[in-house]
Formats: C-alpha cells, structure tokens, sequence
C-alpha cells in the first residue's frame, strides 16, 4: 500500500485517479486467490531496547508519514466507502467461485468468465477483499510457461506444480510457536489465534518436541527449551493458549530471534510458526533479522484478523523459505491451519534449482527470486526471467527448456517445460521488475551499496512505469482552475479501524505512535473502562463531556499499545480503601 497526494480539489469537485498494477494470482490447494486490501491497520512502532539476552539493540525508529494517518472514531461510524466490480475471466470452467468477506452479485461463473459486484452498492472500506475460486478438476496444468517481449528484451513467467508429497516418510520436528497478544490483537483476532494455535497443538505427533512463546510488551515462553509432546506438556501448552488475553504493545522482534535462536538436529526439521496481524512499522529490521539467523529453520507467518500486514508476513515467509497463510473468517481456522500442517508435516520439495538448456551463448538469463523456496503441496513455483540477448533460432528453439530438479525426501526429482509451449501474455515483465526491484530492496539488508541499488531500482521502475521507494505518481493540471486569491486547505483523511479490533487496546497506554480522530473532532485519550469499578464509568462520563466542550479540530499523535490502565486505578482505589482504614484505626486509638 502506498499513499498519494491529490490537490485543488474544489467544492462539491470529484478528482479521479486511476491506478493499474500487475500481479500473479496466489495458487494454493488447487484454488485461485484474488486479495484487494483495503484498509492499511494502524502500526505499532517499537521503542527503546528490545529485551532479549545476546541480541542488538532495538533502534529507534521514526515512524513514516504515511503511518501518521489518523483513524477515525469507531463511535462515528464507518467511513471510505468502496464500490467493487470484478470482472473474472480465468479460463478455464470453474467448479466453485466464493468471496470469503463480502456478499455478491452475478451468476453464470461457471464457464470461468463473470461480472461480479458487492450485493450492497457500497461497503467501508475497513477489511480486505478476497475471492477464491476452484477450476474443474484436471483444468489447472502441471506446468505453464508464458512470455512478452518488450524493447527487445523476452520475459518468461514459470509455474509448476510440485508431485504430491510422499507420505510414507515424515521426519520428526521441533516446532516453535509464536503468538502475537498484543493489544491490536483483541477481540475476534486473538479468538482466531487461540482457536488456530489448540489445533495445531492437537496435530503434534509423540516424534515431535515443541515450544510457545508470546509476546506484547515482553517476550515470555512456555518451556525453557523444546519439550517432548506428550500428554502432560500439551495440556500445560493447551492451559497456557486458554489462558492468554491481548493486551499491550507490539515488541515483535525480542520473541522472533528468541524462536529463530535455537539450532537445528540432524534428521529434525527445525520449523517456526509465527501467528500475529503484523501491525509493525519496523518490518526492515525483521527482515535482516531472519537474514541473519534463520539457518537450516523455515518460518511459517499465519495472518490473523481482517486487515494483516501481508507484506510483512509474505516476505518474511520468502526469506524463511516457508508459506503464508491467511486467516481472516474465525470459522475458517480449522480448515485454513489443518492445510497448513499437511504442507509443513511433508515438504513436497526440498533444495529446488532451475536450469536453462539449448539458450545460446550470448543470452544472459536474470532470473527471479535468486534462490527458489521449498515447495509445499498444492503450491506452485512462480519464476520470472529475463533474456538479455537474442535466442537461437528457431530450428533449434525447440532444444531450449527450464529445468527445475530437488529433492522429494531421499530421492532426486526434476521437470522440464519446453520455450516452444510458452503462451504470450501481458504484463510479464512488470511481474519480472517487481521481483527485481523486492531483491534489491532486500539486498540493502545484506550491506549493499545504497547508492548503486536506489540507481538500479530508478530504472527499473522508470522503464516499467511502477511505484517505488524512489519513483511516484506524478499528475500535472494543464488548465488552472482554481482562482490564485483562493486560499488552500490541507486534510488527512481518516481511516477505518480494522473490522474486528477493539479501540480501547489499541489506543490506551504508550508505547507507539498513532493518531485518533474522535467525536468532537478534537484528538483525545479514549478512556479505557473496567467492569471492576464504577469510578471508571464516571471518569468515561467526564471525558465524555471535555469532548463536545472541544472546538479544535487538528489531531494529535496518540500512543499505541495497551498497558492495564484499568488495573492500575482499581489498585489506585484499593490504596486509598486501606489509606482509610489505617487513618480510622489511628483515630481509635
């Protein structure tokens, strides 16, 4: 997500912006996944130290402008409403179309192509929208090789399917859980979580060792180290997963290299399974910390919520050479973690590589991603290539094929895909930049020269016509319409809270920075309230009342990240309950 700025807009005017972007759909057990996000959550920033022996400091990080963007008062209503028109053309039949989210409007999908529409004309713009839809069995190739040729340089875009894993052989594990409680995480999120983390406790098998460790303010863990799972162990972990409520700040990275800091066993697969929405601004510094430390381990993100930070999540998977997965519908999360742990119980592939044969000499290949993930079942390898050079001709373009070989178990595997069946199609060398400009993003994690990388992103973004750290949008008025006497304003429009988050864990306490448009329109401290004391109700009340005295109308930085304010004035309360009584004793005597 990125944001923009739209000037001159007049009275009752309406300012049009049209965006396009590209992208390969998600594949995975068979189905096609079409996400739109459409809300950006609020983000903590951490601050201070991050607490965890041996580790660097956390630094402090200045939050960017387009996270300073208040969030309106969940009192006042949703606001940002979204129109959405899809228009599905998937080539082939369809046995199944659904939207996971949102209501819709069409029929006649059946033959793969539709118009679709939201039921209701206009949603909030406050959860992401997301369609699934199933091809009729045996629709989908094993493999798909597609290409566009742009200023004479050939892209290709690479999809294969891996074999079905082999079952028979399911090495033992240890597995470290990771749960986010923060206070982002209250309500229906930490439901999904708890409900998500007790199933995959009940598919550990007796081979396997585990560990919990969650997070918020302060980093804590279950076990010192990894404990067999056997009957006792598991239901302390279970008790423990009952037990857990949200409440507090995001401090991410102290419970990421605790899990990331263990070493691997011969013969063990070393897996972390991270559950959290991702609301964290300092994504940059995780990404060099699974770098650094992630080794032989594979790190497996499960989004939970309405609004994750899949960019977060997806890449940090990329990098721990795991999967993501999303969890968005409570009623979903058997199903959606039952998936998850057939693919991680038996990898399909391990140690993947590609490899072009018959290309002539002078033909340089630039492939994307550099270094390929494991495969699991039901998820494809996307490969996106670029061929500087011309290719041989084309009696002998036939010999020319890519060649993806690993390793299923013990036992060698590869697949080949013929250039002759590759498919023409639009847009794949905007996919090919995209993933070029990602690693180079990520090569600054690994000392790269900033200088030489921000040139190199410029030009591919310049030459691909995308957004980037260092390229924007840039519209330019021809005709002035605006009278030079009339004054500017400037607005910040306010964004939905996530579907689903609770206000009052989000905004109570410090700890981050974040801004909260309320009622009056003045920004104000919400009161948090405690069913333990009718003082809290009163002290609501008088709030209440300093908000509609309020005539300002600019609002302030907010801290994010609970702390136990209600906890806090009821022993306030208790103190001054025993302060009496010692104060009438006195008196007696």
């Amino acid at each position: 997500m990125f944001s923009t700025k739209v000037a001159n807009i007049g009275p009752k005017a309406t300012v049009t912006v049209e965006i396009t972007y590209l992208q390969n759909l998600r594949f995975d057990q068979d189905k096609f996944h079409l996400r739109f996000p459409m809300v950006v959550a609020p983000r903590y920033t951490p601050r201070g130290q991050a607490h965890i022996v041996k580790s660097t400091p956390e630094p402090r990080t200045k939050p960017d402008s387009w996270l300073d963007t208040p969030v309106r008062d969940p009192k006042l209503g949703k606001t940002n409403p979204v129109t959405l028109t899809v228009k599905l053309d998937a080539g082939v039949p369809l046995s199944s179309l659904k939207s996971l989210h949102h209501k819709l409007a069409g029929d006649g999908w059946e033959d793969g192509s539709a118009t679709l529409r939201l039921a209701s004309k206009t949603v909030p713009a406050d959860k992401d929208f997301e369609l699934v839809w199933t091809p009729k069995q045996g629709a989908v190739p094993a493999s798909a090789l597609f290409t566009e040729t742009v200023d004479g340089e050939t892209f290709y875009l690479a999809m294969m399917l891996p074999p079905r894993p082999d079952i028979r052989a399911v090495p033992p594990r240890d597995i470290i859980f990771v749960l986010d409680k923060s206070g982002s995480m209250a309500g229906k999120s930490i439901k999904q979580a708890r409900k998500a983390l007790q199933f995959a406790l009940d598919r550990l098998r007796p081979s396997d060792r585990f560990n919990i460790i969650r997070f918020s303010n302060v980093t804590e863990q279950l076990f010192t180290s990894v404990r067999p799972a056997n009957q006792f162990s598991l239901a302390r972990a279970k008790q423990y997963v009952a037990d857990t409520r949200a409440d507090g700040g995001t401090e991410m990275r102290p419970a990421l290299l605790q899990a990331l800091a263990g070493e691997g066993i011969a013969n063990r697969l070393r897996q972390v399974v991270f559950l959290t929405d991702g609301a964290i601004s300092n994504e940059d510094q995780l990404f060099k910390d699974i770098q650094q430390h992630i080794k032989a381990t594979r790190l497996y993100t499960v989004g939970i919520g309405s609004a994750p930070n899949s960019h977060f999540m997806r890449r940090a998977a990329e990098i721990g050479r795991g999967s993501f997965t999303y969890i968005a519908n409570l009623n979903n999360v058997a199903e959606k973690i039952r998936r998850l742990f057939l693919k991680i119980e038996r990898p399909a592939m391990i140690d993947l590589a590609a490899d072009w044969a018959g290309i002539s000499d002078g033909v340089r290949l630039t492939p994307y991603p550099k270094r390929l993930p494991d495969l699991h079942d039901g998820e494809p390898v996307m490969l996106a290539i670029r061929a500087n050079g011309l290719l041989r001709k084309a009696a002998t373009k036939d010999n020319a094929k890519l060649t993806l070989s690993g390793r299923r178990g013990r036992s060698p595997w590869s697949q080949s895909i013929s250039l002759d069946q590759a498919r023409p199609a639009v847009g794949i060398s905007t996919i090919w930049a995209r993933k070029r400009i990602t690693a180079l993003t990520g090569s600054l994690r690994q000392g790269a020269d900033r200088d030489s990388v921000k040139q190199a992103i410029t030009a591919t973004a310049l030459r691909h016509m995308l957004v980037s750290k260092y390229t924007s949008l840039v519209a330019v008025e021809k005709i002035v319409s605006r009278p030079t006497d009339e004054p500017l304003f400037k607005r910040t429009i306010p964004l939905n809270l996530p579907d689903g988050w609770v206000a009052r864990k989000v905004f109570g306490g410090a700890g981050g920075q974040m801004r909260h448009q309320t009622r009056a329109g003045k920004a104000a401290k919400p009161v948090m309230r405690s069913q333990f004391s009718s003082m809290l109700k009163d002290l609501s009340q008088q709030r209440l009342a300093q908000k509609k005295m309020a005539s300002a109308s600019q609002p302030v930085p907010l801290p994010m990240g609970a702390t136990p304010g209600p906890l806090q004035i009821l022993l306030g309360l208790l103190a001054l309950f025993v302060a009496t009584i010692l104060l009438l004793i006195r008196r007696r005597v």
